[in-house]
C-alpha cells in the first residue's frame, strides 16, 4: 500500500469494515479501556492492515 493510500483510509472506513461504530475506533485509537477485548484486536488489526497512520504519525501499536 502506498504512502497516499494509508493517507486516506478513514475512522470511518476502518469502522465499517469492522462493523463497530466510529466512536469505537476512537476509543480503540485513544487506548480508552472500555472496548471489548476482541473488538479492540478486530479494530487494530484493520488499522495495521490498511497502514493506518494517526494525523501526528503515530501508527496503533
Amino acid at each position: 500500500m502506498s504512502e497516499t493510500q494509508a493517507r486516506t483510509v478513514t475512522i470511518a472506513a476502518i469502522a465499517a469494515e469492522a462493523g463497530v461504530s466510529v466512536p469505537t475506533v476512537s476509543r480503540v485509537l485513544n487506548g480508552r479501556s472500555d472496548v471489548a477485548p476482541h473488538t479492540r484486536q478486530r479494530v487494530e488489526a484493520l488499522l495495521r492492515s490498511h497502514g493506518y497512520q494517526r494525523r501526528g504519525g503515530r501508527a496503533p501499536e
